[in-house]
Formats: C-alpha cells, structure tokens, sequence
C-alpha cells in the first residue's frame, strides 16, 4: 500500500481580510487526504458502501473519523464549498448547514472563505492540470 502524500500547493490564504475567514488549512488538508483515501476504493463497489473518512472540520488537531455512503462523499465533492465534519463541529459563523445526517453534516463555506475552498478544490486543480 502506497502512504499517502500531503500536497506542497495547499498553503495558508495570504494574510488579508479574505484570509481572516479562509478555510483554515486542516480544512483543505484533510479534504485532499480523503480525496487520496476515495481513490484507492475498489471502483467497482456499491455506491452504498460506507467509507471511512477524516472530519474535515476546522478544529487544529481534529482526527475524528466519519463514516459516510459513498455515493453521498462523491455528491459532497460535487460542491468544492462543501466539507463533511462531524457532528457539533460546524463553524455557525462561517459556515452553514446544509444537511444533517446521523453522525455527521455536511457544511457549506460562505463569503471569501468560500472562493478559497473553490482555488484549492484538488478535483478542479486535477482536472486543470490535466494528463
């Protein structure tokens, strides 16, 4: 099994008012480490299998797994604004709800830390990069 990688291209938002409310880094990290965890299921497993993911909330240190279908990780990540985080761990101020389901939500980000988690989505900077 390869380890996984932590990508050198997220770094913090440049100091400024945008950057007071970014996503905080554990957010975009976190998000990338479970992209890299999604890629290595088996593709030919039933979109109702439940995977195991890491919160992506913005709590420093949070390691909380979450336990989500997969069908509901990949309509997640249709939405570069949104994060799964466990449950309680939403940030009111700067996020919102949008679902709650069971043990986790699903959280939207709002105003400029929302253009932030656009710039660092890892399926738009894929898909930019190209083969």
């Amino acid at each position: 099994m390869t380890a996984l990688t932590f990508p050198t291209r997220l770094r913090p938002p440049r100091p400024g008012p945008a950057a007071d409310r970014a996503p905080l880094p554990n957010q975009l990290l976190f998000r990338e480490v479970n992209e890299q965890l999604a890629s290595r299921l088996d593709p030919t497993a039933a979109a109702e299998a439940e995977i195991e993911i890491v919160c992506e909330c913005e709590h420093r240190g949070c390691t909380t797994a979450v336990r989500l279908p997969r069908r509901r990780y990949e309509w997640v990540r249709r939405f570069p604004t949104r994060f799964v985080v466990s449950r309680g761990h939403a940030n009111p101020i700067e996020e919102r709800v949008v679902e709650r389901l069971g043990a986790y939500e699903i959280v939207e980000e709002v105003g400029p830390s929302a253009h932030t988690a656009v710039v660092f989505d890892p399926r738009r900077l894929t898909t930019r990069a190209g083969p």
